[in-house]
């Protein structure tokens, strides 16, 4: 039982890791953060392609929303889960779907 309890503490001591990673990937350098609670910023119009909605270009909020899909994934298929994330381009966190924008999914891949 003690082995078992060591090796459940470590698969969350790497699953925290993983997270932690995550959230300290860098965040678009087109924009300007103007405040983190509540998150405002702003970026040129000009930056925003064809997407224009804010988590498109809120590279943290992605990432925030990574995290939440690793944090309700189980420790095995955390390794799935980024290379699904690398090759479709997306996330689904509480049935809703995450576009990714393609800088982020390239910040990840450094990750796994």
């Amino acid at each position: 039982m003690k082995i078992l309890k060591s090796l459940l503490k470590t698969a969350e001591t790497i699953r925290q890791k993983i997270k932690k990673t995550v959230l300290s990937l860098p965040e678009n350098p087109k924009i300007k953060v103007l405040s983190t609670k509540p998150k405002a910023f702003v970026v040129q119009s000009k930056a925003l392609g064809d997407n224009w909605t804010a988590e498109y270009h809120s590279f943290s909020y992605q990432y925030e929303k990574i995290v939440e899909a690793i944090t309700a994934a189980h420790i095995e298929n955390i390794p799935k889960l980024f290379e699904k994330i690398r090759e479709e381009g997306y996330v689904v966190v509480n049935n809703k779907r995450i576009n990714l924008h393609p800088r982020v999914i390239e910040n990840i891949k450094n990750i796994a």
